[in-house]
């Protein structure tokens, strides 16, 4: 059948519809399957747009999916599950998010999800790693078909438009969390990523295994590497950013050490699971003549329980330029605290409980969560696809982003990244 994907064959799209149309004849008329998403853009495994029209009981149905699975290296397999990003994500779609869903109508709360439930999905526990493509699946609803699309600027910052509906979503996320798992656990949240390990641990920060910390020293030598020639392009004059980012690491330790205390949960602090990989790559908006009206997150595959400062910083870092966060930040905070608040309320709940005095705090505490991400994502995001690549390590699947770029991409990049730093350096994290 033309267009048949080796992992999304014939026999397996039929298995997906006989469990969506169960004891129907089903009769599959074509079957289309293609790269769902562009290069840099998803980690943690293959992605594919599959469209599919069928007749069911002699009606035509069709249907719209993206459909995610591992990527076809059996040498990153140990990595992808030692992270547990696969079963997070499936267990969300097949678990969590229903059980949210229904929270949400027995407090008769106005909150609606623009997630869409997953109509299938399989995680196997023991596979070979010659089939490491076949050990889990997901399938998503192409939300496309529901008018949603990238923001074509996504790259050079979002404006408050875009801002603000993502503040709303997230708000809406860590105030449904935040509820439900405090109605779950009768009150008692402490120990969260003990109590409910696969939704809010990180395993590449919480105790990590020995697969991952082995995958971790790799990854820390690499963005290193990155680093230091992102700084490098991009400062000015007279200026030595990558000793001054060598002086931080010397006088307070490790980077992503000082990360991965930041990301485990504080007990006396307010924490909610974050959504944990929030910035441009994992945002779709539908739009009116022009103008955002409605947003959806995806990529659910590093929830965490912490902060939701982990979440904002990472946003407002990765995905607003330094310039835009000097002027609107107490703005947005400000946004995203009253919309907090507000969905707390119709939940039942205290909407005073994270008050903005704290907010402001705590966001000022987790900002370096917010340049790590933003350091991580933004060169292999912003490169110039024309270059030549490399192939990247072979366990982590990282590329090496240190080459040359061109562009106004490049210019974004050196902004973005000066501009960080610099943010940095008045918040006391790293000096000149």
């Amino acid at each position: 059948m033309a267009g048949e994907h080796k992992i999304l064959s014939r026999e397996k799209i039929l298995t997906i519809l006989t469990k969506i149309y169960p004891e129907s004849k089903i009769d599959i008329q074509t079957l289309t399957a293609k790269d769902g998403v562009g290069e840099g853009q998803n980690f943690s495994g293959q992605v594919q747009a599959c469209d599919v029209r069928a007749l069911v009981d002699g009606q035509v149905k069709e249907h719209h999916w993206m459909v995610k699975f591992p990527p076809n290296d059996p040498n990153r397999m140990p990595v992808t599950r030692a992270s547990h990003m696969e079963q997070k994500e499936i267990q969300f779609f097949s678990t969590l998010l229903p059980a949210f869903e229904d929270f949400i109508k027995e407090r008769k709360a106005n909150i609606r999800f623009t997630f869409k439930k997953s109509p299938y999905s399989e995680y196997h526990e023991e596979v070979n790693t010659e089939d490491c493509q076949k050990s889990s699946m997901l399938v998503m609803e192409h939300m496309g078909q529901y008018g949603f699309r990238d923001c074509s600027t996504r790259h050079f910052g979002l404006d408050m438009d875009h801002v603000k509906l993502v503040l709303e979503e997230v708000a809406k996320f860590h105030a449904v969390s935040y509820v439900y798992f405090k109605t779950k656990m009768a009150g008692d949240l402490n120990d969260m990523i003990k109590k409910e390990e696969l939704y809010c641990r990180d395993f590449f920060s919480t105790n990590p295994g020995e697969v991952m910390q082995s995958a971790a020293v790799m990854i820390r030598d690499y963005m290193y590497k990155s680093w230091s020639t992102a700084l490098e392009n991009a400062q000015k004059p007279g200026q030595d950013l990558p000793g001054s980012l060598k002086r931080s690491i010397a006088e307070d330790g490790d980077i992503f050490a000082r990360r991965a205390a930041l990301l485990t949960p504080d007990n006396s602090e307010f924490n909610v699971l974050n959504h944990g990989d929030v910035w441009f790559n994992n945002f779709l908006f539908k739009y009116d003549n022009g103008q955002p009206v409605e947003m959806c997150l995806v990529d659910v595959a590093v929830l965490r329980w912490a902060s939701p400062c982990t979440d904002l910083a990472y946003f407002l870092f990765s995905s607003t330029t330094p310039q835009f966060r000097e002027v609107h930040l107490d703005a947005m905070l400000s946004f995203y605290q009253s919309k907090l608040a507000q969905f707390l309320a119709q939940l039942g709940d205290d909407p005073n409980v994270y008050p903005l005095s704290q907010l402001k705090v705590d966001f000022n505490k987790y900002a370096l969560v917010g340049f790590v991400m933003s350091l991580w994502t933004l060169p292999t995001a912003l490169m110039d696809k024309s270059r030549p690549q490399n192939e990247g390590d072979p366990q982590t699947g990282l590329t090496d982003v240190r080459h040359g770029q061109s562009g106004d991409l490049q210019l974004q990049l050196n902004s973005m990244v000066y501009g960080n730093f610099m943010d940095m350096v008045k918040r006391g994290v790293f000096t000149l």
